[in-house]
């Protein structure tokens, strides 16, 4: 109890205190040195930490492991074949890791305009109401073969960076979709609008049935808005109040007011 009163800690707890500082305090010194490529490592960064990675298997270790015995005991255990071999070995192995890593990440780096151009096709194809798996069976191939022949092969060669998979084009539409939604509520907030509401149902053969909101305002640069607001799918019966609980939920996803 006098420990306490007198603001102290007891002997033991003193101690394991005193151990975990210094724990703490190599762990914060302990820094990779450039004589660990003797030992098959090099640094890597991580959150502004440094992990000792194997320049063999590319496998990037805890920081605690940054000390010669535990990255001897790396390889002794995982390429016991390399272990006591010249630093030449490894400082081959550590240049081909880096043509390796710069040739890795030009193959996944898609230029600024070859993003825009996927987005750009796939916004065309939208407004024609076109199946968007004809952007990457149909419009890159008839692109490639009219710069090819207009142009050359070279420049014809720079199309194959677009990205207009199937996947990438449905992503691309409806991340278009979702943006031209937030610049319209946007406008909509702070203005005064009224609203047209409507059901309507498909061509097809399943007749499915949909809930039509179109909405009229004035912007701030006194123009008059006249869109398309939503049209969600009818999965219930066709009741006012069930359609008054679709449109409410619009509101409160896109924080507008009914005020």
């Amino acid at each position: 109890m006098d420990a306490f009163v007198t603001g102290t800690l007891p002997q033991k707890r003193q101690v394991e205190v005193d151990v975990n500082k210094e724990k703490s305090r190599r762990m914060q010194t302990r820094k990779h040195d450039s004589s660990y490529l003797n030992f098959g490592f090099i640094v890597a960064e991580k959150e502004c930490v440094e992990h000792p990675q194997c320049v063999i298997c590319w496998k990037v270790l805890i920081a605690e492991c940054m000390l010669p015995s535990k990255l001897k005991r790396h390889f002794t255990t995982n390429h016991n074949n390399l272990s006591g071999k010249p630093c030449e070995i490894f400082a081959r192995e550590l240049s081909e890791m880096k043509k390796q890593s710069v040739l890795f990440s030009n193959f996944l780096h898609t230029p600024a305009k070859s993003q825009l151009m996927s987005f750009e096709v796939t916004y065309r194809l939208a407004k024609c109401k076109k199946p968007h798996t004809i952007a990457e069976d149909l419009v890159l191939p008839a692109a490639h073969d009219l710069v090819s022949t207009i142009i050359g092969e070279s420049a014809a060669q720079k199309l194959k960076v677009v990205p207009l998979s199937s996947n990438t084009s449905c992503r691309r539409i409806n991340k278009i979709s979702d943006d031209i939604n937030d610049q319209l509520v946007a406008k909509m907030r702070g203005n005064e609008f009224s609203l047209q509401l409507d059901e309507a149902t498909t061509s097809t053969s399943n007749k499915d049935a949909y809930f039509i909101c179109c909405v009229r305002f004035i912007d701030n640069d006194d123009n008059i808005v006249e869109d398309l607001l939503f049209c969600e799918p009818i999965l219930t019966n066709c009741r006012s109040h069930e359609f008054f609980a679709v449109l409410n939920n619009f509101f409160q996803e896109n924080n507008l007011e009914w005020k």
